[in-house]
């Protein structure tokens, strides 16, 4: 068992969860990403769900009984994501989001449920993000993000924004590699140096 997940364990080891680890992007809480994407799917797939319920169940197909079972296990991690936000998570529940998190992307769920046209249309407006200036992406982000104002973006917006602080994220992670790596190398070469002159005293 990994370090992460004896973590996550020993909060789910009280009656309910008050606080729980989470792996989050930037200013962007990773639960409640989940919690806005699966509700937006769930609704989607409300009016289908409904119209299988009403046949008998013998007469559904493997592929419609599928997506029921899915339905129901989305209804369920939602209605747990919900717990642990809300730091009423049973420690089983507690768990059941841990896992869930570390199985699952969200980019891919994001892109599962829009629409070919919106997610096009997310990708034109991310080239657009991408393109401003690094003080105007930043002020973008910060209102996108400001309190209450994420629940209401629609989900093209929830995608670009999501995939920007990534973005964000790898290249501040690259530049603190390359800024390491250049401390690392004049270090060398300073003591190098030093070993050299040190040398030519004797």
């Amino acid at each position: 068992m990994n370090l992460s997940r004896i973590v996550a364990k020993q909060f789910a080891g009280f009656s309910t969860v008050k606080a729980f680890p989470k792996m989050n992007l930037g200013m962007l809480e990773q639960d409640a990403e989940w919690i806005k994407w699966l509700t937006y799917s769930l609704l989607q797939r409300k009016e289908q769900v409904t119209e299988l319920k009403q046949k008998d169940i013998d007469l559904l197909s493997a592929k419609e009984l599928e997506f029921l079972l899915n339905y129901a296990q989305d209804e369920k991690i939602l209605t747990s994501l919900n717990h642990v936000r809300n730091s009423v998570a049973s420690a089983d529940e507690a768990m059941e989001v841990y896992d869930f998190l570390k199985t699952n992307s969200i980019v891919r769920f994001m892109e599962r449920t829009l629409s070919k046209e919106d997610l096009e249309l997310a990708k034109e407006w991310l080239y657009v993000v991408e393109a401003m200036d690094k003080d105007a992406k930043a002020e973008y982000l910060r209102e996108k993000l400001s309190p209450g104002q994420y629940e209401q973006l629609s989900m093209v917006d929830a995608y670009v924004v999501h995939i920007a602080l990534y973005h964000d994220m790898v290249e501040s992670a690259k530049r603190c590699d390359r800024e390491i790596r250049a401390r690392v190398k004049e270090n060398n070469d300073m003591a190098f140096r030093s070993g050299r002159n040190a040398r030519r005293k004797y």
